[in-house]
């Protein structure tokens, strides 16, 4: 009697596994959130991992910024990351909370940039919820850390990644047993080959031209909320700009429109049309064009957050065999004079391969 019980247990158990593994590989899939709350801000992906970052408060001379990063699932570790800006070599830099020394932390001298102990990252976590002094300091350089708008990030961390109320919470600690968010795998975009990213031109103002226009105000009233539909195309008519049609296979083109110029950047408007270029499937987006623009299956677009570049933005679109699908979504955080951005912030995030 006793075997067959244990023998009944066992075989629980590894249904038990078996249905949750089914769970885990049918989970819907994950959308990214993104908060900005004063000086702090927090970006959690499609795989369930977020990152939560803080800073000096806006126009400081001597930007500061920790990065705190932790996977989905249960008893993910905790990391952490810092970053000053000097226009010195900065080897190392000594942490201090309220004045009471926490260490040194170890820096490449020539970034900036450096991780937190684990006894650190804890110990600046608890410092932030409570409001505490925050600096860094390296000879009489000092660099301080606000802590405005940091529990509202990281509970909004603890919402998405469903840990509120549990041991490992950032913000509502406590012993519910429930279960948190499992972390997603990246999806895997398989790229076929294309042909050559060679662009025809489409003369502004030629039959070509004049034929697309119409499809083209169709296709983006349709992939648009009704308060952002229109009565005309205005791109390409403001601009007079030239189209640019790239062959994807025989069945398939993209197609690029000039579409507005700013006083550091610019835009274009993509949609997917036949081999041919004769009639427009779809409206893909209005993209920042500081990216590389399409190449090979990828149409890659960027933005700056503002001229002096310290805050970027970039989207990256992956051709199918069928669509363009958003394989990669990601910031670089506030702008706070980090050149470049601060860190690499993912809303969307993919495994990109090659057809063999």
């Amino acid at each position: 009697m006793k075997g067959i019980i244990m023998k009944h247990t066992v075989r629980l158990s590894i249904l038990a596994a078996a249905f949750a593994a089914a769970a885990t590989l049918h989970a819907a899939p994950i959308q990214g959130v993104g908060q900005i709350e004063k000086d702090w801000e927090m970006q959690c992906d499609n795989t369930g991992t977020c990152r939560i970052a803080g800073y000096s408060e806006s126009g400081s001379d001597k930007p500061a910024s920790v990065l705190f990063t932790r996977a989905a699932g249960e008893n993910t570790p905790i990391e952490g990351e810092v970053y000053l800006m000097s226009e010195k070599e900065l080897p190392n830099a000594e942490l201090l909370i309220d004045g009471k020394a926490h260490g040194q932390v170890v820096l490449d001298k020539n970034s900036g940039y450096g991780k937190l102990s684990g006894s650190q990252t804890q110990a600046l976590l608890t410092a932030v919820k409570r409001g505490q002094s925050v600096t860094f300091r390296h000879q009489n350089e000092t660099w301080m850390l606000s802590n405005e708008g940091a529990n509202v990030t990281l509970l909004h961390a603890d919402t998405f990644q469903q840990r509120e109320g549990t041991p490992s919470a950032f913000i509502h600690i406590g012993n519910e047993q429930k279960t948190v968010l499992a972390a997603q795998p990246k999806p895997v975009i398989t790229v076929p080959s294309v042909l050559p990213a060679k662009p025809v031109i489409i003369k502004y103002g030629s039959k070509g031209y004049k034929n697309l226009l119409a499809q083209l105000l169709a296709a983006r009233n349709a992939a648009s909320p009704k308060e952002l539909q229109s009565d005309t195309y205005g791109c390409a008519d403001d601009e007079k700009e030239d189209m640019a049609l790239y062959p994807i296979d025989k069945d398939n083109a993209l197609l690029s429109v000039f579409c507005g110029r700013g006083a550091y950047q610019g835009m274009d408007d993509y949609f997917l049309t036949d081999g041919k270029g004769k009639t427009v499937k779809k409206h893909i987006g209005l993209l920042g064009n500081m990216g590389e623009g399409y190449q090979n299956g990828l149409l890659n677009a960027g933005l700056k957050g503002r001229g002096l570049g310290d805050c970027l933005s970039t989207e990256t679109y992956a051709w199918n065999g069928t669509e363009f699908v958003l394989a990669e979504e990601k910031d670089t955080g506030l702008c706070r004079g980090f050149p470049g951005g601060a860190w690499d912030f993912y809303r969307t995030t993919s495994e990109i391969r090659r057809e063999k």
